[in-house]
């Protein structure tokens, strides 16, 4: 937290295996050719008590596979929350 209003968020998370199902994963699709780590870094709004809003990035980084490179991704997110 930064202040009553604003707070910060950080995640990763690390496959050490090859998701041959990763495609298929419609909210966010990971390449089936190589390990990869996923990077979750974002901010925390407090607009009113009850509504949230949260921009974030999300970076899903590819492990070179038998000398094979994948592209790396990078989606960006807004999420909203609203509580009652």
């Amino acid at each position: 937290d930064f202040t009553d209003k604003l707070a910060a968020f950080f995640r990763v998370d690390k496959m050490f295996d090859v998701n041959p199902s990763g495609v298929k994963i419609s909210y966010l699709p990971f390449s089936p050719d190589a390990k990869s780590t996923l990077v979750i870094v974002g901010v925390d709004l407090d607009i009113l008590e009850e509504i949230k809003i949260m921009p974030n990035l999300e970076a899903v980084v590819y492990d070179d596979e038998n000398g094979q490179s994948v592209d790396n991704d990078l989606i960006t997110r807004l999420t909203f929350k609203y509580s009652f």
